[in-house]
């Protein structure tokens, strides 16, 4: 068994189709797989999920980007129905709220003098769910001194002068909707949030896991993340969380070393819950 529960796709801000996915996954040996796209299920609508399911196991997944008293914080969901409708009307919700949000993200750059067309950062995203990092790329294309991730931490992130926060969806509200959904909340690569955040309040809502084994996390990370979930008795998950093989995160799929026994008990469980669920 060889896992990875963390992947993006062209339907947020991946740059793979499902199928090119698919190759990396068979060409890596990968057994069990996720595509946890941002704030969507659309991936599972597609047709070319076939060739994925050709050559791995699919759990359903998604990332929800929650946004609340604790900041931004990436609340994962496995063995989802993603038919459910209270998770189908969160995506569209979410889907339409990003078009206004990005606006007035691009509205900002203009006046702060760049040349820059929203409906041009729009068409990058071709799943019709975007992210800061399509406007960035957009902005890398007119400004080529500078990189993608420059512009993107220089003007994106929050307290730069081009952002703008999201309408709040906090994570106890992610992990609800994840639950009724039939599905497991975990955190996603808990050591990279920069902000200050409660582990505690987390448990409290609800949290049924945590990513320890994440691309970019220090080994010091994993360990720790590893202490906490066993000392709370909760899932252990691993992720690439690859967007693409140019992308900001490049990890490929299958690239993450992971302990097969940590992760053991969640891959029982959502092996068990897929039994009742078709995708």
């Amino acid at each position: 068994m060889k896992i990875d529960l963390h992947m993006h796709t062209i339907h947020s801000d991946g740059q793979d189709t499902i199928a090119e996915l698919a190759e990396r996954v068979r060409h890596a040996g990968v057994t069990h797989v996720s595509i946890t796209d941002h704030d969507t299920v659309a991936a599972y609508d597609d047709p070319e999920l076939d060739a994925l399911q050709a050559v791995a196991d699919v759990i359903p997944g998604i990332e929800i980007n929650s946004e609340g008293p604790q900041g931004e914080l990436h609340i994962l969901g496995y063995g989802i129905d993603v038919d459910h409708a209270d998770l189908r009307a969160y995506c569209n919700w979410r889907k339409e709220t990003r078009i206004t949000w990005s606006q007035d993200i691009v509205d900002r750059l203009q006046r702060l003098g760049f040349a820059i067309e929203w409906e041009r950062c729009m068409e990058r995203a071709t799943g019709g769910i975007i992210v800061r990092t399509h406007i960035a790329e957009e902005l890398a294309l007119h400004y080529p001194e500078y990189t993608a991730k420059q512009l993107y931490d220089t003007f994106l992130v929050k307290g730069k002068s081009a952002y703008v926060e999201r309408p709040p969806y906090d994570s106890e509200q992610a992990i609800r909707l994840i639950q009724r959904a039939g599905g497991i909340a975990l955190l996603a690569h808990p050591g990279l949030y920069a902000q200050h955040w409660s582990w505690e309040q987390l448990k409290e809502e609800g949290i049924e896991g945590v990513e320890a084994f994440h691309s970019r996390h220090t080994i010091k990370m994993t360990n720790t993340w590893l202490k906490r979930a066993k000392e709370d008795g909760l899932y252990v998950s691993v992720g690439s969380d690859y967007h693409g093989e140019h992308s900001r995160n490049p990890y490929l799929p299958g690239s993450v070393l992971y302990d097969e026994a940590s992760v053991h008990p969640f891959m029982t469980s959502l092996l068990e819950r897929k039994r009742g669920h078709v995708i």
